[in-house]
């Protein structure tokens, strides 16, 4: 008797744990399946990290290509449009130059037409008696019944406020001779005449 309930304790017990082992089987079984789904899903998650970081990575690089090729263009820009600023400066300061050159030479022409023209073969009086002022006129021109303003004037130079003045007041009449007499001392002035189509001024004593 003793030795059957013996037997039947341990065949229990060997039943008991042989359920245990095919319990604790399928528990590990599971939690293995879990945790390979787990790790499926941690490497799929790792691959998009992966995959996200190469993006951000072939961004950065296209961003900065793009930038350096920007950089490169301004430099450029910048370099050609320095390089036309200089062009601009220099070729205005030949213009200047240019121009300064022309109206110098038109003033050398014009001094030399001053001191020659009344010799040429067209001038119409007589030289001898042509006499030089430089200003406001280039001289006076004196004949036998007239005594004449003379200006002499080359390529398109025209008269200055002055002249026109002068021309207006010789078409104007408004012209005369005076004569001032200087004391013994040379200190004063008296004028002695005046003649002409103007007022006489008053004479002192």
């Amino acid at each position: 008797m003793v030795a059957d309930l013996i037997i039947a304790i341990l065949t229990g017990a060997s039943v008991l744990l042989l359920g245990v082992s095919v319990l604790a089987g399928l528990v590990v079984r599971k939690q293995k399946t879990h945790l390979e789904k787990v790790k499926a899903q941690n490497r799929n998650q790792w691959d998009q990290i992966t995959k996200l970081e190469d993006t951000v990575k072939k961004v950065k690089e296209s961003t900065e290509e793009l930038t350096f090729m920007q950089r490169n263009t301004i430099l450029n820009q910048k370099s050609e449009l320095d390089a036309l600023t200089l062009a601009h400066t220099q070729l205005i300061n030949k213009t200047q130059v240019v121009e300064s050159q022309k109206k110098s030479s038109e003033v050398k022409l014009g001094l030399m037409a001053e001191n020659f023209m009344p010799f040429i073969r067209d001038y119409p009086y007589d030289h001898k008696k042509f006499r030089f002022l430089a200003n406001p006129v280039d001289g006076i021109q004196v004949t036998d019944d007239s005594v004449i303003f003379i200006e002499f004037k080359t390529g398109a130079a025209r008269l200055s406020k002055s002249q026109r003045a002068i021309k207006d007041m010789v078409d104007k009449g408004n012209v005369r001779f005076e004569t001032f007499r200087v004391n013994e001392q040379g200190t004063s002035l008296k004028i002695e005449s005046s003649m002409g189509n103007l007022d006489e001024p008053e004479t002192g004593e």
